[in-house]
Order: structure tokens, then sequence, then C-alpha cells
């Protein structure tokens, strides 16, 4: 290495060696009057040089230039997630271990990194990253604590934990990823107006005073350049985004986009200036760095399989993302772990609390007696669906009232069409945690009504507009709609039995 920078005209001493998971690195002190440009430019003529198998990736630390020498795939070790200590008194999701072997974390609840910026090309580690994030975060806080939002428009990334009572449904087309994200502002305003009501400023500041009704909510979007190709919706997630990251920290919420796609036309300034937590896995172009990290960064030269670079407070960090091995059986061991410790507000022995864990908790915590009849309600749930104002807390005893029949009172309401969409309204009554049984019910109702398809959707989905265009116009829309018809009649519900309903 020496000899090859003689020649290449660069004086240096050997600083000594550290053997980290994907790499070798060699640390240079650079002898006087030698600057770090003249190292950076010389990458391309040390691997012919040294015969290396890919680009040394090299880097100025403190007090030593770091001159990364790339393993070659027998020799790389990966990081298990079972095997590093984690962080359970803040909400922190694990970066990835560095060269002395210690995981480094980030916490969400920090100003410096409350939301990220996650790219890397196919290979890179991408998803992996995004899976072991999501399994830490489920491991250290029960679903009343917590709740994770998915989505993923390629519908590759989350099947592992799709239906978890952390997780709830995985969004996957462009219509419900809009809603979400427009809900997620009301939901941050409901906080507020929420946060107020006790004299407190934020979440912290609630939870301090012992109140635990209202849960962290962590949103994990993969592939969001899918999202933002067409026009209006980017236009909609921009402004969204801007209203999430001016106030949704304190209020619990947490954004962590990622694309494999990092060009300038995905990354606006506007995006990249609202997430300031960035993480850079390998990228095809040094270009494609610069746009993750807004700074000039090598990540053409990452080695993939979790090889990432992390701004760390806007120093550059070289590290070996985590990994689980099975996803599946990582699941399974946490459920059975919850069941074993769980108490009454965190049990999951029942579909519907493992559905809705808030609102479990906030019912054992009320009394018997002071729960009102069943037609107060209903008839409370029609009010607020009459008079537009479903945007709302969740009624801490709803779960003493049968489900269908808070569900059907939604349909229940005077006038042509509903002021919600009838699916964002459960979402809402039931605090975004409505099962697929709740769903496929209000499916049956509409469906039973008779009214067509055109109008059926228009209920369902809140969409005003209908013609000619209407099948042409929403295409998507219309294809869930027919794959949840067929779902039904797979099941023997169609309209000859009333969709399995008593009455019309």
């Amino acid at each position: 290495m020496l000899d090859a920078l003689s020649k290449l005209g660069i004086r240096a001493t050997w600083g000594g060696y550290v053997d980290a998971p994907s790499f070798e690195r060699i640390k240079l002190i650079p002898s006087e009057n030698t600057k770090f440009a003249q190292f950076k430019n010389i990458a391309e003529d040390l691997k012919i040089a040294c015969s290396y198998a890919s680009v040394p990736f090299i880097s100025s630390q403190p007090g030593y230039v770091a001159v990364d020498i790339p393993k070659k795939d027998y020799d790389r070790y990966f990081c298990p997630l079972e095997k590093y200590p984690l962080n359970s008194n803040s909400l922190t999701i694990p970066i990835g271990v560095n060269i002395e072997g210690h995981l480094i974390e980030a916490d969400l609840c920090d100003s410096n990194s409350p939301h990220f910026l996650v790219g890397g090309t196919t290979g890179g580690g991408k998803s992996e990253w995004l899976v072991a994030v999501i399994c830490s975060l489920i491991e250290r806080f029960t679903p009343a604590q917590l709740q994770i939002v998915l989505i993923d428009p390629k519908q590759v990334s989350f099947p592992f934990f799709d239906g978890l009572p952390w997780c709830g449904q995985v969004i996957k087309s462009q219509e419900a990823a809009v809603a979400k994200l427009q809900n997620l502002v009301k939901d941050m305003e409901r906080r507020y107006t929420k946060f107020a009501a006790n004299s407190v400023r934020d979440l912290k500041e609630y939870k301090a005073k012992g109140l635990t009704d209202i849960p962290q909510i962590v949103v994990l979007f993969d592939e969001f350049a899918d999202f933002v190709a067409d026009k209006n919706d980017k236009e909609c997630f921009e402004l969204v985004l801007k209203k999430l990251a001016a106030k949704a920290r304190g209020a619990g919420i947490h954004l962590i986009l990622s694309t494999q796609r990092p060009d300038a036309s995905v990354v606006t300034p506007l995006i990249r200036s609202n997430l300031p937590g960035r993480i850079a896995l390998k990228t095809k172009t040094l270009e494609d760095g610069k746009i993750i990290m807004g700074a000039e960064c090598p990540s053409n030269n990452l080695l993939g399989k979790g090889d990432l670079i992390f701004d760390a407070e806007n120093e550059f960090v070289r590290l070996q993302s985590l990994w689980v091995k099975s996803p599946i059986e990582f699941i399974e061991r946490i459920k059975n772990n919850l069941l074993i410790n769980a108490d009454d507000s965190t049990s999951l022995l029942s579909t519907d609390i493992a559905s809705n864990p808030v609102t479990e908790q906030q019912k054992c915590q009320s009394t018997s007696s002071a729960l009102p009849q069943e037609a107060d309600i209903e008839n409370s749930l029609l009010s607020k669906c009459d008079s537009n104002e479903l945007e709302v807390e969740l009624n801490p005893v709803i779960e003493g009232v049968s489900r269908k029949k808070v569900i059907k009172s939604l349909l229940d309401f005077p006038g042509d069409l509903p002021p919600n969409p009838l699916l964002e309204a459960l979402e809402v009554v039931f605090e975004r945690q409505t099962l697929a049984s709740d769903r496929a019910y209000l499916m049956r109702l509409v469906l039973n009504k008779n009214i067509g398809k055109q109008k059926s959707i228009l209920w369902l989905t809140g969409v005003r507009s209908s013609g000619s265009d209407f099948y042409s116009k929403y295409p998507v829309i219309c294809e869930i709609y027919e794959k949840l018809v067929d779902d039904l009649e797979r099941q023997g519900y169609n309209k000859d039995n009333n969709w399995g309903l008593e009455d019309k």
C-alpha cells in the first residue's frame, strides 16, 4: 500500500489496521503538505496498483485517512439483530455496526434525526435494513406503545408484517397512501389539541403526566419514488411532508422514506430538507450518493448487502446494517413473548384486542358501571357521521359494544352520500386498527343496498366524480373493489343470499 502510494506521488505513514465486517481498514497518516484531495483522486489507481477486486473506499477520519479495502464475499461477516442489545428507554432505530463492533442507533425523538431518507440501488440491502428496523421496534415496544404504518407500492418489502397488531394492513395503492398521509396530518393536529387540553407541549410531556393513551407512530415508506412519479401525487406528498416535518416529532410521528432511485427529480430539495436523518447504501453513481446525503459521498464504492454510510451529525460514518435471518421466526418469537408476558392492557389473546390494543387498554381502565347503552353509542356515532365530525378520539368504551352494530351505524345516515368516505370513517372510529373482517362486513352492507358498482365506490372511497369515464379515471380503485367483491363471493357471499345479511 505505502509502495503504491509512493509511486503515485503521495507520502504517508502506517497508522494501524482494523478488521471490519465488510472491509479491512488501513489508517494512513499523511505527511506534511499532503492534502486529502490527493487521496480521493487515486482510488481507481490504487485498485489497479494493488490488484483489489473493487475500488477502495477512501474517507477522511479524525487524525488519519481511511482506506477501506473490500473483502471477498466469503470473508465478509454480517451482524444479526439478536446479537446486539437495543435501547428500550427511547424510540431509537438501529443504523448499523461500526468498525469497533459497536451498534450505532439514532433517536427518532432527537431533533437531529426525527425523520429519515434512505437510498440505495438493488442489492444494496435497503429492504433488509428496513426489516431489521421494524423487527427492532416490535421487539421493544407493545402495540399500545407504538404503531407502525407500512407503505409499499411495489408490494415486496413488508409481507412478513402484514396484519400484525403493530402494523395493521400494509398499504399498497397510491390512493390509500395519499389518504393515510393526509390522515396522519389530521392525527397530528388532534394530538396537539389533546396536548393543549392537558397543558403540555408534546408527547414526551404528555407521557410524563402518566397519560399512556397516545402511541408513537413510525411510518416506513418504501420506494416513494413510485409514489411521486405522478405530478399531482408529488405535490400532495410534498405538502403533507412539509406539514409533518414542521410538527410531527413533538406529536410522536416519525417518517422513514426510502428509494432505490435517488435522482434529483425524486429526491427534491424540499423532500431532502425535511428529512434530516440520512443513510446511503450502495448507489449506482457518485451523484446519487450526493443527492441522498446532501454532500459528496462515494456511496457508489460501497459493497452492497448492508454496507452503508450514515450522516452522524455532519460526520459520515461507514457501518454494516443489522440482519434478520428469518423474519417469520423472529416475529413468531416476539408474538409468543407478548402473549406470555401480557397483562390485561396488552393481551393479544383475542383478535379484537390484537387489532385495537390502545382501545383495549382504555377499556380495561374503565369500569363496567360506566358503560353506556349500545343505543347511546350508536346514536353518538350517527351524530358524528351526520355532522362530518368523525375525526375525533375513540370513545374509550367502544369495545363494550358489538363491533358489527357500530359498523352498521356508519351506514345508517340520512342523505344520498355520507359526508365522509365509509372506509376512512371506519379507520377513524377504530383508531386506524380495523380488522379485515370489519372492512369485509362494511363491504357486504354496501353491496346489499344494491346501489350499483359506481355508487358503491363513491360511498366507500369518497371519490365524488362519476360518469362514463369513471372506470378509466379510477382503474386502481375499481380493481381493488372488484377484488374485494371476488373475495367475498369465494367465501360464499352473493346477492342471492343478501351477502350473508338477514335483511336489506
